[in-house]
């Protein structure tokens, strides 16, 4: 199962398909340096460190905004209006803007090494492409050899029309996938930046590939999936470049790096059957023991907790016995509180009926299904596989639930670890729910959600999106889920929140 396979790509174009960032950032230091001298302040802009750090990748006025802030220096804003100079950030950022174009004319700009090759190759393949840049300059600067496979050009002009926020935020990159005809997770995301990088991953792309020619940008420390020192390293054909994405981590091996990311405020999500217990023949008999407990007491002391599982609310609660946390049951259909207060998606009550009716339907069809077992939940009907006694059991229920399912119209099937599920056509899953809780909890925790099964990929994704942490119990090959680090059974799971509450401790 690939889940990163991007079918569009959306390019930022300074630094990655052109070069023109070595002519910003020699515009850059001439204003700013003569900002520094007319102000009688002995400082200079770095090309390379304050380039890169506060001004690369934002749209120009922001870039202004966080250089000054680097140095204490206030500025009003002012207006775009204003006229180039050094009394508002848009004055400077304009004489800077100025600037660029006296070098523009004078040098032009070059296209970087295999840009064109890629590019062709990928139009070749018919695949949808976008420029997107922070720079009100990029159509300008676009030359005509690539523009003319963009079907979507995203300049820093078009993004302020639209009122889009500049990078790090998402905005301008999922904009940029729309418009292709694409959500975030079917296409990729090219950027040397590090506020672009960073906006890749939180937009929830397929691929974050981050560009960075002097290698010491460490991009994957802000979201890159892989990383190349230009697009000449990327292949041409779009479908290897899932086949880069490195193996998740071990998150023991890597806890130091783990609970830095977390930075002393995590909310902690924990699926339940093949995370916290092994996965078993019969859901019934899928306990925890009482130190196990003691271990998830221990963590809710220091940070929230919630258990989000495929099971039904009072199921898993009467398993896991331990107050003080947050249950979500059904995949996040049904939430209580740690004071005990209940809700519901009341959406999902009306498909309640037709589970009533594809339940009766499945155990007449499974009843010749050996080992083959029905499980009704509030909000959910799975079909377990895992005892069925031969293969043709296994696929014959498989069939049985894709054939129930087409009969109604609020019903959709899901798959996990031998399991079909039918659930609620909505538009909800355990990463839904996982935002809605996390919104619940007070001081902007980071979220940490440890999962085994194709249900949490969803989980994975959110946390991605919340510049959290997904951790899959079992591991994956990177281009299988969108988990930060892997751990190998739920017994590491236990010793990995018992470190983490010593260190929270």
């Amino acid at each position: 199962m690939n889940l990163r396979s991007p079918k569009a790509v959306v390019f930022d174009l300074d630094g990655v398909l052109v070069d023109t960032a070595r002519l910003h950032a020699r515009a850059w230091k001439m204003a700013f340096d003569r900002f520094f001298r007319e102000r009688g302040l002995d400082d200079e802009f770095d090309e390379v460190r304050d380039y890169r750090r506060y001004v690369d990748g934002r749209p120009r006025y922001e870039g202004v905004a966080t250089l000054l802030r680097s140095r204490r220096i206030g500025l009003p804003p002012g207006e775009p209006g204003d006229a180039p100079g050094f009394s508002t950030e848009a004055a400077l950022g304009n004489f800077k803007n100025e600037l660029f174009h006296e070098l523009l004319e004078a040098e032009g700009v070059d296209m970087l090494d295999g840009a064109k090759a890629l590019v062709d190759s990928l139009a070749e393949q018919g695949v949808p492409m976008a420029i997107v840049s922070s720079s009100r300059n990029a159509p300008r600067v676009l030359p005509d050899e690539l523009g003319r496979h963009m079907s979507v050009v995203l300049g820093g002009a078009d993004v302020a029309e639209l009122g889009i926020a500049g990078k790090p935020e998402p905005g301008m990159f999922v904009e940029g996938a729309r418009r292709l005809g694409f959500g975030p997770a079917d296409a990729a995301v090219v950027e040397d930046a590090t506020a672009g990088v960073r906006a890749g991953r939180r937009g929830g792309f397929a691929i974050v590939v981050g560009v960075d020619p002097t290698g010491k940008m460490d991009l994957r420390k802000h979201g890159a999936d892989l990383v190349v020192s230009g697009v000449a390293d990327l292949p041409p054909s779009i479908a290897s470049w899932a086949d880069l994405i490195e193996p998740p981590q071990d998150a023991l091996g890597a806890m130091d790096h783990v609970i830095k990311a977390l930075d002393g405020r995590p909310a902690v999500f924990l699926d339940y059957d093949g995370t916290l217990t092994p996965i078993v023949d019969d859901p019934a008999e899928a306990t925890i023991s009482e130190p196990e407990r003691a271990v998830l007491r221990r963590l809710s002391e220091v940070a929230p907790v919630a258990i989000v599982s495929g099971r039904g609310l009072d199921d898993v609660k009467s398993l896991v016995q331990v107050s003080g946390l947050t249950y979500s049951g059904s995949h996040g259909f049904e939430i209580e509180m740690p004071d005990g207060s209940r809700s519901e998606q009341e959406a999902a009550a009306d498909a309640v009926s037709q589970l009533d009716d594809a339940e009766s339907t499945l155990i007449a069809g499974s009843a010749e299904l050996l080992g083959v077992m029905i499980e009704r939940k509030p909000y959910a009907i799975a079909v377990h596989t895992r005892r069925a006694e031969t293969q043709e059991a296994r696929e014959a229920a498989g069939e049985l639930a894709e054939e129930v399912v087409g009969r109604f119209d609020r019903l959709v099937l899901r798959g996990g670890k031998e399991i079909h599920e039918l659930r609620p056509a909505l538009d909800w899953d355990k990463g839904a729910a996982l935002k809605q809780l996390l919104e619940l909890v007070e001081q902007n925790p980071v979220p940490l959600y440890i999962g085994d099964d194709e249900t949490d990929e969803d989980g994975f994704l959110a946390v991605r999106t919340l510049s959290g942490v997904g951790i899959r119990v079992g591991g994956a090959p990177g281009p299988e889920t969108w988990a930060d680090y892997v751990l190998n059974e739920p017994a590491d799971v236990l010793i990995m929140l018992s470190s983490l509450a010593d260190s929270l401790s």
